[in-house]
């Protein structure tokens, strides 16, 4: 996977940026607006750095640059060949971690808008896939490339645990600079054309508010993910991923529809529809493919899986040292 990033022993770029200034003395951290409805994810980002106390982060060591799958197409001169300057994550994002309360979904996004130095665009308007490329790039920046979880065989059902070195098995996909949103996907088996657009920050949260409703609904408790059955995740699962394909869809055969409309469309697709177009829309949106081969230890069965994000993502074992030989 490519990047625009410095080598270990480089010396690391000063920031000119001006971060989230932590409270002065004895100050209290600013409330939050909540007269116009819900506040967008780079207020509370920045209200609950205030309350935590955190640092400024131009002051924090280690700043690198990275250059976004997107290449900044989507946003306009806003961001120039799509390079952002980032932070490898600090004991302050752990500080958040341990006091934050919530779905994963909202902590990974926490964490990606701590450690962004220079972006002028709002965390709630950057791609999905800019974001999702943003946070690997922080993690590997931070603990190294080599990254272990545990899976499921989807063959015998047996759990085993692997590692990859996310650097090497993660392609670094970029946009096509014709690309334009919104475009259209004809459907072979429902024989018509949706119009479709890219994913950004505020649909995420959408996505996490329909999964939560739709358990709540089901009657079941709300709990975190880990703490979940298997059964449990592969329906929340199941329910974002649909959501997400249904929020993409502006329009159908010409027509516009809204995301109840879409979302109706989208659980009467055909696997060979839904296969079609989520390929169709990697292929205009480019970013990192998160699917890696794993093999099962008991069967041997190889398997063919989306990389999950688990607890070691965030806090793993001890990082190995590179050494030069002599």
């Amino acid at each position: 996977m490519e990047s625009n990033t410095q080598n270990p022993g480089d010396k690391p770029e000063q920031s000119k940026d001006i971060g989230d200034e932590a409270p002065l003395d004895g100050a209290s951290p600013p409330m939050l607006d909540l007269s116009k409805g819900m506040p967008t994810d780079d207020a509370i980002h920045a209200h609950n750095r205030a309350a935590l106390g955190l640092s400024n982060k131009k002051a924090r060591p280690g700043v690198f640059t990275v250059e976004l799958p997107s290449c900044g197409y989507p946003y306009g001169d806003s961001i120039p060949g799509g390079k952002v300057k980032l932070l490898p994550w600090s004991t302050e994002e752990e500080t958040l971690l341990n006091n934050m309360t919530g779905d994963t979904p909202t902590k990974l996004s926490q964490i990606i808008s701590n450690c962004v130095l220079d972006c002028p665009v709002p965390m709630d308007d950057l791609l999905l896939s800019d974001r999702m490329y943003m946070m690997l790039m922080q993690r590997i920046r931070t603990f190294g490339p080599e990254y272990g979880f545990t899976f499921r065989c989807q063959f015998c059902g047996a759990t085993s645990r692997n590692s990859i070195d996310l650097d090497e098995s993660l392609d670094r996909i970029e946009m096509d600079p014709d690309a334009r949103e919104p475009f259209d996907v004809e459907l072979i088996d429902a024989e018509t054309t949706v119009s479709v657009r890219f994913l950004r920050g505020r649909d995420e949260l959408d996505v996490l508010k329909y999964v939560n409703q739709r358990e709540s609904v089901r009657g079941k408790r709300r709990r975190g993910i880990d703490e979940e059955d298997e059964a449990a995740k592969r329906r929340r699962e199941d329910a974002a991923s649909q959501y997400r394909l249904a929020l993409q869809i502006i329009a159908i055969g010409g027509e516009d529809v809204d995301t109840e409309e879409s979302l109706r469309f989208v659980k009467r697709m055909t696997m060979g529809d839904s296969n079609d177009l989520r390929i169709a829309i990697d292929e205009v949106e480019g970013g990192v493919d998160t699917t890696v081969s794993v093999k099962c230890a008991v069967c041997r069965a190889e398997n063919e899986i989306t990389l999950p994000f688990s607890g070691e993502f965030f806090r793993p074992g001890r990082r190995r040292r590179r050494t030069k030989a002599k």
